[in-house]
């Protein structure tokens, strides 16, 4: 399951109407929106579709990849860190050289 444009979809709907449902003295009106929102959501998301999206992002989040990507972004953070220091000595250097 890699489409969520659906539920994604459901999801906005029923926050919307949530939304419209509080800020509105929490109407008649806009409280059956919420609740044919609500239905529309749990009809579309039953629990084998929960089970799937989060058995999705744990493979995800245990793929080989992941380490790659998790290794790289440790040797972003030293090279960000390097750069601010080199940043800190040249201006140290140019302020001894003004002065």
């Amino acid at each position: 399951m890699t489409d969520y444009t659906g539920l994604k979809r459901l999801c906005a709907a029923l926050i919307s109407a949530n939304e419209a449902y509080l800020e509105d003295s929490c109407s008649i009106e806009n409280q059956e929106r919420f609740h044919a929102a609500d239905d529309a959501l749990q009809d579309a998301l039953p629990p084998e579709v929960v089970l799937a999206i989060i058995a999705e992002n744990e493979q995800l989040r245990e793929s080989p990849g992941m380490g790659a990507i998790r290794s790289l972004r440790g040797d972003c953070a030293d090279l960000m860190a390097r750069c601010n220091q080199l940043q800190e000595e040249n201006e140290a250097l140019r302020r001894e050289m003004k002065s």
